[in-house]
This record gives structure tokens, sequence and C-alpha cells, in this order.
């Protein structure tokens, strides 16, 4: 019999909750380069619960693409925690602000939310699609 429990030594983290620690080392390993993969041995977790944390931590998006550049690290914000301003201010998301806005001459308004900063580049792409849309 397995002594180490179900998941075995190389999951003995499984399901445990993320210490602050934990976020800044998968931060710092997956910024250097390592793989999903090497963070999941290296934090006793499965490669799904690594891929998770990185669309938490705001390194991939939910394609498991990379964010770039890549964000400064910010601890995670628990979904409860989230949910708590949303509800009294009346707020859906309170995280997305208003980055871009313009009004059509035909009367549509089209806005642009988003909740990490925009760079330059990606604004100025967006101006550009959306004057071809007008």
């Amino acid at each position: 019999m397995n002594q180490d429990g179900p998941a075995g030594p190389e999951r003995a983290r499984q399901g445990a909750p993320w210490l602050p620690d934990e976020d800044r080392q998968l931060y710092n390993a997956f910024v250097a380069g390592h793989t999903a993969a090497e963070a999941a041995v290296a934090h006793q977790r499965s490669d799904g619960a690594i891929r998770s944390r990185l669309r938490r931590l705001g390194l991939v998006d939910e394609n498991g693409l990379t964010i770039e550049p890549t964000p400064p690290f910010s601890p995670p914000v628990s979904a409860r925690a989230q949910a708590t301003p949303a509800k009294k201010a009346g707020n859906k998301d309170p995280a997305l602000k208003q980055v871009f806005a313009v009004t059509t001459a035909e009367g549509w308004r089209v806005e642009i939310k988003s909740n990490l900063p925009l760079t330059r580049e990606l604004i100025d792409r967006l101006a550009a699609m959306l004057v071809v849309m007008l």
C-alpha cells in the first residue's frame, strides 16, 4: 500500500492551498523559462493545477498562451474576496476598466475594457482595427 496517499509523492500537495511563497516561486520559475511540467514536479502538483495557477497569476491566457509582456508579480485574489466588493457596488466585474471608447457615425458605441494594463502597441492595433470597422 502506498504510504504517501492516493496522489503519490509526486503530487503530495495536490488539493492543498497555495501559499504566497509558492506563488512567488512559480512566477519566478515560469519567467525564467521553466515548463509547467517542471513546475508540477517542483511543487508536487498536477500539470493542470500548475496551468490553472499560471492563469490566476496572469502569466498565461485562457488558451494557455504566455502573456507578453510579462506582468509584474501580483498574488492572486480569491474568488470570494473579488465577489464581495462587486456585490456591494452593484458592479458585475470591478476589475475591468474602460480603456477605449468611440461612437460611430451611425450611433454605435464601441467600448474596450481590460483588467490588465494595455501597451501602446496594443492600443494602436485596436485603434487601427476600429478605423477599418468605421
